[in-house]
């Protein structure tokens, strides 16, 4: 296993490598470097990122989400499809050979991927998870999925009290959901 300060500097190459693949995408005349630096970027962020969660020394879990994101419009996925593409390729994973739901999923992003400690974090991470299942198709999510999903993932925002900004649930991420929600 690699050093505390080798782990730190993989974060910081990999973060390098996904910010130089974001760039690439925004330039269309690049587009075959551009699919190279896409596929380098994700490939080492996810060989990289591993150590990092192991670790817990680096801020992996919001660029994590962010990364889901980036691929599923890059990729032209869905973002669920991202995050099962991510997941069942990840080293911490690919042993369990199981395909992740979108359940699943989300209950990784709470748990698994909210490792830190600052305060604020593990809520912008649930915060950001339900604004993906929120924007999923509509034909991919039924409405007992969504409310298996609401019941996962933001059954504790009306407990946080939507004190700042980054708490605050987008109002078409509630109405997507059709729960009753305490504002």
């Amino acid at each position: 296993m690699f050093k505390k300060g080798n782990t730190y500097i993989l974060g910081v190459v990999a973060s390098g490598l996904f910010s130089k693949g974001v760039q690439l995408a925004s330039e269309n005349e690049y587009f075959k470097l551009n699919e190279t630096w896409s596929h380098v970027a994700v490939t080492f962020y996810h060989w990289a990122y591993g150590w990092v969660v192991i670790e817990s020394i680096y801020p992996g879990g919001v660029r994590f989400l962010y990364l889901g994101t980036w691929v599923a419009e890059n990729w032209n996925k869905n973002k669920v499809e991202a995050f099962e593409y991510k997941i069942n390729t990840d080293e911490l994973f690919k042993n369990l050979g199981k395909q992740y739901s979108l359940i699943d999923i989300v209950r990784l992003a709470r748990t698994r991927f909210t490792f830190l400690k600052a305060k604020g974090q593990d809520d912008e991470n649930k915060l950001y998870c339900a604004e993906l299942i929120a924007n999923c198709d509509n034909d991919f999510i039924t409405n007992e999925l969504q409310l298996k999903a609401w019941q996962i993932v933001p059954v504790d925002f009306q407990v946080w009290g939507f004190k700042n900004d980054k708490q605050i649930i987008d109002v078409r991420s509630v109405l997507s959901f059709d729960v009753p929600c305490v504002a």
